[in-house]
């Protein structure tokens, strides 16, 4: 059910802020994008980018927003760094392989 959908996204919206406003010097998000709705998604962006330069944030994620905001990518392909750079250098590589 929709209310159940809307239920998770909010317990995993407030699992994440609870994460990122705790004083701690690293913070791993594992797809914090998955099961949240459009704003707990521009919440949590608006966090880390509150964050940069204070924390280390690691963010695993596939939704560009969240890639964007990364002084560092690193993309793995089957276990292997295929790719590590800014996310500037990642879209140009992005554009030559097309």
């Amino acid at each position: 059910s929709n209310d159940g959908d809307a239920s998770s996204s909010f317990r995993k919206g407030l699992a994440i802020a609870r994460t990122l406003l705790n004083d701690t010097p690293i913070v791993l998000l594992d797809e914090p994008e998955s099961a949240l709705d459009m704003e707990s998604d521009h919440c949590i962006i608006n966090l880390i980018r509150e964050y940069r330069g204070k924390r280390t944030v690691v963010i695993v994620a596939h939704r560009p927003s969240y890639v964007r905001e990364a002084d560092r990518v690193i993309v793995m392909n089957r276990g292997s760094i295929s790719f590590d750079g800014t996310p500037e250098e990642m879209a140009k590589a992005a554009e030559a392989a097309e």
